[in-house]
C-alpha cells in the first residue's frame, strides 16, 4: 500500500499526505516568494529567528546550517522574550505561519520598542499587519495548512531573507529540493525506508531519537511530529552529549524494560572518526540492552541535503505510524483547546499586545 489511504481511513489522512508530498516544491516557492530586499542581516552580525512549533523550526535547522558554513550564527528563540543582547543592529526574522501566534507577537513587540531591525514570515494575521504598519519586509506564503505541514515554504522563506549570510543555501536550494522530488515514491512507499521504520517503531510506544549535534533540529522535528501526527510522545538528545549522561539510564534499564524501545539515531555520511565511533558505540550499547536501534544515514550529499531528506524521512515516518495505529494525523485539539483556555494573547509583562 502506498501513499493512498484507504476506505476507512480518518478523514484529515489524505490531507497530511498530500501536504507531505508538496515538500520539496514548498521549499522553492517559498524561496521564490521573497522579494528583492535589503534586510539588514550582514556577514558577522549575530540574527535571531523567532517562532514556535511547526513555524520555529525553520530557524533552528538554518541556525545549523549556518554554524557549519554560514556568515553569522543563527539564535532560534521560542519565548515571549528576546534576549537582552537582542539590540541594534540584531536584526531579528519573525516566522508564525497564523500570523497569530502570541508568543512571537509578543517578541516582536519587544523588537520594535529596541528598535531592531525587522522581517516577518506569516502567511496573514496579526504579524502581516503589524509589518505592513511598520514597513518591515514581510513574506506572505500560502494559508490553510497546519504550520507544521508548511515547513517548507517557511525554510524557503526563510533562506532567501537570510541569503546574504547563507548564500550557500540559496544557491544549492532547487538543486536539494530537484533531487527530493525525484525520490518522491521511494519516500511515501510501503516497502520504502520511512514504512520501514514506521514498522520497527511500531507507533504504539514512545519514539526516540538521537541525532549528532549538526542534526539536532532534525531530531526535534522527528519528535514533533511523532507527537503531532502519530499522538505518541516523543524524545531527542544529542551524540555525543547523551554518552555522558543518559547511558546511566539505559545501563540500568531492565532488559525486559528496554526491549519494548526503539531508537532512531541520525547520522551524517561524512561526519569525522571519532563521531563515527560513538554513534557506533551508541547503537551497540542499547541494541546490547535488548532495545530496537535503527541507524539513519541520509543518501543524500552535502549539509543542506542531508538535513532535509532527513527532515522529509520523518514526516512520512510518523504518517505511517499514524496509519498502523488508525489516528488522524490532521487534528490537533490539545493545541486548540490550549490556545482558547490562554486567549491567544501574549502576556503584557512581555510587551504583547492582543493578537
Amino acid at each position: 500500500m502506498g501513499s493512498e489511504a484507504g476506505s476507512d481511513a480518518p478523514p484529515g489522512e489524505s490531507r497530511m499526505w498530500e501536504f507531505a508530498s508538496s515538500f520539496p516544491r514548498q521549499l522553492k516557492e517559498g524561496l521564490r516568494s521573497v522579494p528583492r530586499h535589503n534586510f539588514a542581516a550582514r556577514p558577522g552580525v549575530p540574527i535571531a529567528t523567532v517562532g514556535m512549533g511547526g513555524s520555529g523550526i525553520a530557524g533552528e535547522l538554518l541556525s545549523s546550517l549556518a554554524a557549519r558554513g554560514g556568515e553569522s550564527a543563527l539564535l532560534p528563540v521560542r519565548d515571549f522574550v528576546l534576549p537582552a543582547w537582542v539590540r541594534p543592529p540584531v536584526p531579528v526574522v519573525f516566522v508564525s505561519y497564523s500570523g497569530n501566534t502570541a508568543e512571537t507577537l509578543g517578541a516582536y513587540e519587544q523588537a520594535r520598542a529596541r528598535g531592531l531591525p525587522r522581517a516577518v514570515i506569516a502567511s496573514g494575521g496579526r504579524l502581516i499587519e503589524l509589518a505592513k504598519e511598520d514597513g518591515v519586509l514581510h513574506v506572505q506564503v500560502p494559508p490553510g495548512q497546519p504550520p507544521r505541514a508548511s515547513l517548507g515554504y517557511l525554510f524557503g522563506a526563510l533562506a532567501g531573507i537570510l541569503r546574504e549570510v547563507l548564500p550557500e543555501v540559496d544557491r544549492d536550494l532547487p538543486r536539494v529540493a530537484d533531487g527530493l522530488s525525484a525520490r518522491s515514491e521511494e519516500f511515501s512507499s510501503d516497502s520504502g525506508l520511512a514504512g520501514k521504520l514506521a514498522t520497527a517503531w511500531g507507533g504504539d510506544r514512545d519514539l526516540w531519537v538521537y541525532a549528532t549535534d549538526p542534526l539536532l533540529p532534525v531530531a526535534r522535528r522527528w519528535k514533533t511530529q511523532a507527537e503531532e501526527n502519530a499522538k505518541r510522545l516523543g524524545h531527542f538528545d544529542a551524540v555525543p552529549e547523551l554518552l555522558h549522561n543518559a547511558v546511566v539510564a539505559w545501563d540500568a534499564m531492565p532488559k525486559a524494560e528496554a526491549q519494548g524501545r526503539f531508537v532512531a539515531i541520525l547520522h551524517a555520511a561524512g561526519e569525522g572518526e571519532a563521531t563515527v565511533r560513538r554513534v557506533d558505540y551508541l547503537a551497540r550499547s542499547l541494541g546490547a540492552q535488548g532495545a530496537k536501534v535503527e541507524l539513519v544515514v541520509p543518501r543524500s550529499r552535502g549539509a543542506l541535503g542531508e538535513m532535509l531528506e532527513l527532515v522529509w524521512l520523518g514526516d512520512y515516518v510518523s504518517l505511517w505510524a499514524a496509519r498502523r495505529r488508525r489516528v488522524d494525523p490532521l487534528p490537533v485539539p490539545a493545541i486548540d483547546k490550549m490556545k482558547v483556555a490562554l486567549g491567544g494573547s501574549a502576556p503584557r509583562a512581555s510587551g504583547g499586545r492582543k493578537g
